[in-house]
């Protein structure tokens, strides 16, 4: 499903249209030749900062930090453990990010996620108060777990929307007859009690533009219409979430998303992602 296209760092960057299984995140990540939902969010935020990581390929600010190695390490745990010795790496001489014994757990391991023990301790009670939960669907009640059960974990697909290449990736897919679900795992420090509050989620991190961006592109591609859940952990306030994504919030997505391919379309035509005028800018007391 791939071809070997490499660019000056000798990474293969360019993928074919379709679904793909067993697709390291560093293959994924690292194509340019298709747009993720990621992308199209950073082209409506900031469309400065879009050109110099997706045009010029230049590094992503912040792109690492400790809550996004903590949630793959998390994901990883829950779908993918026969990966984890090979990504990941647990500290547990060093209590900090510095100091000697840092260093050297740091050089032993390039290339790996580092998890601090502190966060592995955290990880395996989030892990565990996911494996407990549960969630009544009509007037029955079942795990939580049993939506990431007989489907496919971090399965890609590649597709076009409005004549762009776009990609996305899936924590968790499952396909039956005639519809299928993206069951999508999120860890959070946030409040996640209240409707209110997980909308408030989801409006702070832009999930609408995931989710209505991987139910249109995957239902193109199967002709099966596949709903979307959020399987939403905090493990500070011991809770799990299980949230299907309403149609007013796929629609909400959908517009955006949207508007993100019309403009990357026409910045793609003109070169210009960005408006580079001078700007007039009013004072006030």
């Amino acid at each position: 499903m791939i071809q070997f296209t490499f660019n000056k760092g000798f990474r293969m960057t360019e993928l074919k249209k379709g679904f793909t299984k067993d697709l390291s995140n560093d293959i994924y990540h690292a194509d340019r030749s298709h747009i993720s939902s990621s992308g199209l969010k950073l082209l409506l935020e900031d469309p400065r900062q879009f050109e110099k990581v997706y045009v010029l390929d230049e590094p992503s600010a912040g792109k690492s930090s400790a809550a996004m190695d903590f949630g793959s390490f998390v994901h990883c745990l829950i779908l993918e453990p026969h990966l984890l010795e090979e990504e990941f790496a647990v500290c547990r001489n060093a209590k900090v990010k510095r100091g000697a014994e840092w260093d050297k757990f740091k050089e032993a391991n390039e290339g790996k996620t580092l998890i601090m023990e502190s966060q592995e301790k955290i990880a395996f009670s989030a892990v565990d108060l996911y494996r407990r939960a549960k969630v009544v669907i009509g007037d029955k009640e079942k795990k939580v777990s049993s939506f990431f059960e007989k489907g496919e974990a971090e399965e890609s697909l590649c597709g076009e929307l409005m004549g762009i290449k776009v990609k996305v990736r899936f924590d968790y897919r499952r396909e039956f007859a005639k519809f299928g679900s993206i069951n999508d795992i999120k860890t959070t420090s946030f409040p996640i009690n209240s409707k209110a509050e997980i909308e408030e989620v989801c409006k702070r991190w832009g999930y609408e533009v995931s989710a209505a961006l991987y139910v249109d592109l995957v239902s193109q591609e199967t002709g099966k219409q596949h709903d979307f859940f959020f399987c939403f952990i905090n493990s500070k306030d011991n809770v799990v979430q299980l949230v299907k994504a309403s149609d007013q919030m796929l629609e909400a997505g959908r517009t955006k998303y949207k508007e993100a391919l019309r403009r990357l379309k026409l910045a793609r035509e003109t070169g210009e992602y960005y408006d580079k005028g001078v700007m007039e800018v009013d004072y006030r007391e």
